[in-house]
Parts: structure tokens; sequence; C-alpha cells
């Protein structure tokens, strides 16, 4: 397997990404009496989950099947559109504005799937068959995480983790499958390691600047 390198489509991706999680650490900035109060942390963990896994399931695409081709170029231009519509729905005032923030997370994954489910018609054998294990079996995580549009209140965050959850035991139980199709273990550590120093950085950020407004 050729070593990957990290493209500037990619690098712009992460930007966009920390862009997002950056306007959720806003959420930071409330304090009483020099603490974060609980509501607003949960309130970060909820909307920071989404936008992370979001982010992972494309790298990892990216890292096991990406081309820097036209078409994987046309998708993540969409995807950057979808981030973008999540990051315009954040608030401290959320549940008014979840369900474009679901379209976006939702767009985000679809296309992650339908990259799969292109890239299999390229590839051969093992390959093919964890690129197809994939993208079918992210669209069930997908399809349930879409299902909570219909619910309110607390039971539409249960059903959105509960796809976010589907999603993720999906590449866990088929080990299987996408152990022979490696992982690019430098590209990956280089996406992981920049994306995560970024967000540290701004969360570190935020986290001074809410302490030190809640001392004044």
């Amino acid at each position: 397997m050729d070593e990957k390198n990290l493209t500037w489509l990619e690098a712009l991706f992460d930007l966009i990404f920390v862009a997002a999680i950056a306007k959720a650490t806003q959420l930071l900035l409330h304090i009483e009496r020099g603490i974060i109060p609980t509501e607003y942390l949960l309130k970060f963990v909820l909307i920071f989950v989404p936008i992370w896994w979001a982010w992972v399931g494309q790298t990892l695409f990216i890292n096991r099947f990406g081309k820097d081709c036209v078409t994987q170029r046309l998708f993540m231009i969409i995807q950057m559109i979808f981030i973008i519509l999540m990051t315009a729905s954040l608030s401290v005032h959320f549940d008014p504005y979840y369900i474009p923030f679901l379209i976006g997370y939702v767009g985000i994954r679809l296309l992650t799937s339908l990259q799969y489910l292109w890239i299999s018609r390229q590839e051969n054998g093992s390959r093919q068959q964890a690129a197809n294990y994939l993208g079918y079996g992210f669209l069930i995580g997908i399809g349930v995480s879409l299902c909570s549009i219909f619910f309110d209140y607390w039971v539409r965050y249960l059903i959105l983790y509960l796809g976010i959850l589907i999603d993720i035991m999906v590449p866990i139980l088929g080990r299987k499958h996408l152990a022979k199709a490696p992982t690019d273990t430098p590209h990956l550590l280089a996406r992981f390691w920049s994306f995560h120093y970024y967000f540290a950085r701004r969360v570190h950020s935020q986290f001074n600047c809410s302490l030190a407004s809640g001392t004044r």
C-alpha cells in the first residue's frame, strides 16, 4: 500500500471541523462563580460527539480508500456545506436548531457511506468486501439517527446517540473484513494529531477565557 500524504483539501476539511468545534466550545464561556454549570458541559458533549464522529468517519474512509480525484473532491466539498450547516445551528439554546444540526450530521455521514459504495466498484476481492460492508453497515446507524427527527426532548438525543453507537459498532464487529483493508498508520496519526492538537488548543483557550471572565 502506497503511503498517503495530507492533501490541501483534507487540511481545509479539518479546519472547517475545528471551526465547528470552536463554536461549540463557546458553551464553556458560561460560568457561574468560576464554575462551568453542568448543563453547559452536557450540552457541549452532546454537540461535540456527533461533530467528532462525522470527522472520524470521513478521515478513516480517506485513510483506507481515499483517492485524490475529482469525484472524491466533490464528495468532500458537499460535506463541507453540511459542516457549515451544523456550525450555523450551534447555539446555547440548542433544541430549536436541532433539525438543521441533524440534517448536517446525517448529510456528512450519508456521503461518507456513499463514498464506500462508490469506491467498492473500483476495488476487488477483500478490499471490495470491506468497502461494501462499511458502506451498507453505516447506513443502518445513519437511518436510526435520522429517526430522531420524529421525537422531542431527551428521546431525540437518545435515538441520535443510538445511531452513533451502531456506527461505532460496525467496524468493531467487522474486524475480519477490515483486517484485509488496513489503515495507513502514519497518515492516520498525522490527521488525528493535527486535528486534536488544534481542538485542544481551542478548548484550553476558551476554558481560560471563561474562568477569567467569571472571576471579574
